[in-house]
Formats: C-alpha cells, structure tokens, sequence
C-alpha cells in the first residue's frame, strides 16, 4: 500500500467509519458482495465515540487519505450493552485457554472487523489485527470473538490467515457461531507483500520442478498439501499421496524439465502459477517427449510454508 498507515481512531474518523460500516453491513451491503464477507452489527456516532474515547479500541487503515478497513476491540463491560455479548459473558468462565479460566479480566471482545473490498488481498487484515492485538496485549492476554457461521470469508480469514482458534460454538437468537480466542502475546507472522511473496513463490516452483526431476519424494511431500486436489493431462483426480507413490514406484523417470511461460498472481493467501514445461523421459520403460502447461495454486497458513493445494495440466500440441 502506498501513502497508508495504520492508527488508533480519532473522533475525527467516525464519519468515515459509519460510511465503511454502512456499506458493508449484512442488512445494506450490495447482494452480489455478499458472499465475500460483511459486518453483522451497527454502532451509533455516540458507541462510536465511546469506543474512543472510553476504551481506546477503534483502529483504522488510511490510504492516500481514505479510510480502507477498520477493527473494534474493548473490555466486556463496554459490549455487555448488546445482547449477544451479555449472553457470551455469561458462560465466559466455563473456557479455559493458556492454561487460565476466561473471565472479564483476563479477556476481551475483538470485533467487528471490516476491510473495503478494493484492498482485500493485500495484507490490510493481518496488519490491522496485529497492530489491535499489540495495542489489547498491553491489558489483556486474550482475545475472544465470534463469527456468524454463515459469514464463511470471514471464518476462513480469521483462522487461515490470523489462527484464531474455535473454542466452543453457540447459538444465538436463531444463529449459530462461532466463538474463537488468540493469544495476545503471540505477534502475527505478517505476510510479506508484492514482490517478496512472488520470489517466494518462484523458489518454490523450482523446488517443485527438481524434485519433480529427480523423484525426491521427501522434498515433494513438504510442497504438497495433504488435501491436494489435481487433475492431470488424461483427465485423472488425483491427490497427494497417489503422487508421492506414483514417484516412489520408480516407474517414471525424467530426464528434462525445463519452465517457460510463467505468470504469478497474488491474491492474498493463495498464488496462482501457470507455466509451460517441456518434459522428456521414460514411464514404465516408454519413452515420452511432452509439453504440459501446468496451473498450480500455492497456499500459505498462519506459521507454514506455502504449499500446493489444487493444480490442473494440460496436454500442448
């Protein structure tokens, strides 16, 4: 992001926070950006300056002036104004986390969290959270929240991208949830940004074509998922360990593997590679001379290593 920074909101960020708040709300958001994740509850100007000025729990991202994602967090005394988290305090002593009973004192609400869509995919999310979680580590070791269990990008994002651990789940007003907890003393791995997770991604591939090269089937399982899903050339679903063992066989044998034509795209978490190979070798003692364009999807979770978790080939005349 350039010309952006992240802070703890001012008075003079409300407006523009009710404007982010107002667009991606469930009961106002567009229909066809539903899908992608929305906010589930309204704060008044007045719950907003509170926020503020009460609980120092408001933080927000700018860029080029413009206010791009925003995230709550505050004590439980500030949430019990609102139902659902009087009903969530309720049974908060009945969980244990980090070796500790949850309480008030020991915990408190992260939540809601809301980033424009135009800026999804870049990193805002874990370094609006971290920068949260840095400022709540200051006065309380854990962090609860919950999440619809419709709002599935948020889930996803939230314990792929953050680690938020699920706890226990609830049922709310005809709702079910999901309540998750973290750490506070445990900094995100930040994602890095651009170009550095496009090198990434390339060592990796060419990790990937020598092991694919010389059958180092211990290489191939750190870069394969274990829920791999790939379609190859004829057609076949394949997963991970029917690659491994169609390695360790020793019936196919390379002797060229050479990459062309790559594109790289980024999208957050996930790396999308398409690239050309020429392979030459032998299979079961048959000897073949191919042009295979490859996609693969790489994927990374909080404290791992990017992986292969889906890919497709097909045959180039």
């Amino acid at each position: 992001m350039t010309n952006s920074g992240i802070a703890v909101a001012k008075l003079a960020d409300i407006d523009d926070v009710l404007a982010l708040q107002f667009k991606y709300h469930v009961a106002s958001i567009e229909a066809e950006d539903k899908s992608s994740g929305f906010v589930t509850t309204l704060f008044t100007r007045d719950q907003l300056k509170s926020l503020i000025d009460d609980e120092s729990g408001l933080f927000v991202v700018r860029q080029d002036g413009a206010l791009i994602a925003y995230a709550m967090a505050a004590s439980w005394g500030y949430w019990s104004q609102w139902p659902i988290f009087a009903h969530m305090l309720k049974g908060l002593h009945e969980v244990e986390y980090c070796g500790q009973r949850l309480s008030a004192a020991n915990s408190y609400q992260y939540g809601p969290v809301c980033v424009a869509k135009a800026a999804r995919g870049r990193g805002v999310l874990e370094r609006l959270f971290d920068f949260a979680r840095a400022q709540m580590a200051k006065r309380y070791p854990i962090l609860v929240t919950f999440i619809n269990k419709i709002n599935t990008r948020s889930f996803a994002a939230h314990t792929r991208k953050l680690g938020l651990e699920v706890i226990q789940e609830f049922e709310f007003n005809g709702n079910q949830y999901h309540e998750l907890v973290y750490d506070t003393a445990k900094p995100l791995k930040v994602p890095a940004t651009g170009g550095k997770i496009e090198k990434r991604i390339r060592d990796a591939e060419e990790r990937l074509r020598l092991a694919m090269l010389g059958s180092d089937v211990a290489a191939l399982d750190e870069l394969l998922a274990p829920e791999l899903v790939f379609t190859s050339h004829l057609g076949q679903v394949i997963g991970k360990e029917d690659d491994l063992d169609f390695h360790r066989s020793g019936l196919f044998k390379l002797n060229e593997l050479t990459a062309s034509e790559q594109r790289i795209q980024i999208h957050g978490g996930v790396a999308v590679v398409c690239v050309l190979m020429h392979l030459s070798g032998s299979y079961a003692g048959a000897s073949f001379d191919s042009r295979i364009r490859y996609t693969r999807v790489w994927s990374i979770v909080q404290n791992q290593p990017w992986r292969i978790v889906a890919g497709h080939a097909s045959a180039v005349a």
